[in-house]
């Protein structure tokens, strides 16, 4: 299943996506096609902009666990560096051009997959 997948998604780590949802591969997409990547990143980048630690803190964390859930292990990654910096009351501004990549490339692959299997 997982191999099969690799090209569309190049930033997740999909042997372990699928090993989460006991390799159904069906349900791993539909998982997938549910993660509003969009809504979480503007809304974490409205709290960094807003200069608002807590909310900062708290939507990279649940960003974070979103992508973890689904091995989306750079959007996780970045969202941990800014849960951080919340946490320390430092800006996470730095981050926003890392986290816009990340978010445009996940929901850009997450597309073509679901075109893919829908073809």
């Amino acid at each position: 299943m997982a191999g099969a997948y690799k090209q569309y998604l190049p930033d997740i780590n999909v042997d372990d996506g699928a090993a989460r949802v006991m390799n159904n591969a069906k349900l791993y997409i539909k998982l997938l096609g549910k993660f509003d990547v969009r809504t979480m990143t503007d809304e974490l980048i409205d709290a960094i902009v807003g200069g608002d630690f807590d909310a900062v803190t708290k939507k990279a964390h649940a960003l974070k666990g979103a992508a973890a859930n689904l091995s989306c292990e750079v959007i996780r990654s970045v969202a941990l560096q800014i849960e951080i910096s919340g946490k320390e009351c430092i800006s996470a501004a730095i981050f926003i051009p890392e986290l816009e990549k990340a978010a445009t490339a996940l929901i850009d692959a997450i597309a073509q997959l679901t075109a893919a299997e829908t073809a």
